[in-house]
């Protein structure tokens, strides 16, 4: 169910197509129209211009200007936390070992955490459905993430609420 701030939206795009076209052809190119204006207001409102067309993946250099959305002329490394130079505009790690460590790194730990969040949330901690699974996954990856919070603070890491605001100043969109 949409927002309902999103409502008259989509009542816009679906009433002008609605004379032309089947229901079905409505609600698709409704919610392209909408996701299409998401995706510029989420862009507009973290002062980002994103003009990604291909969804996961990061705007082309040769797509933008790098200045613009590169966070710092001299960034840090999430993995070492030392400051580079970038010899890509999008570039978020000073070496590729670094960011093949980190990508590693994380992999191991969403495969292990996933199914707990999922269940979690599914379960609303454990409030609704199987209450006694749902509560336990919840603290069980609540716990996981405590940890693995602690080991990157330990190990000299990038916090990931600054990695991520990297990322998205960088044009990566994970939807």
């Amino acid at each position: 169910m949409p927002s309902p701030d999103l409502k008259p939206m989509l009542r816009r795009v679906g009433t002008a197509a609605l004379s032309h076209m089947s229901d079905a052809a409505v609600l698709s190119d409704s919610w392209n129209a909408l996701q299409i204006a998401m995706s510029a207001q989420r862009g507009a409102l973290a002062g980002v211009q994103s003009t990604s067309v291909v969804q996961g993946h990061a705007v082309s250099p040769a797509e933008t200007d790098g200045a613009a959305r590169a966070p710092d002329a001299r960034p840090r490394c999430p993995e070492c936390m030392t400051l580079f130079e970038r010899r890509h505009p999008l570039q978020l790690f000073c070496v590729p070992t670094h960011r093949d460590e980190w990508n590693a790194r994380t992999f191991v730990r969403a495969r292990v955490v996933l199914p707990l969040i999922m269940v979690g949330r599914i379960t609303r901690d454990g409030t609704r459905g199987d209450k006694d699974t749902g509560n336990r996954a919840s603290a069980e990856a609540n716990i996981l993430l405590q940890r693995y919070r602690d080991e990157d603070r330990t190990a000299g890491r990038m916090e990931w609420p600054e990695y991520l605001r990297l990322r998205y100043l960088c044009g990566f969109d994970p939807i």
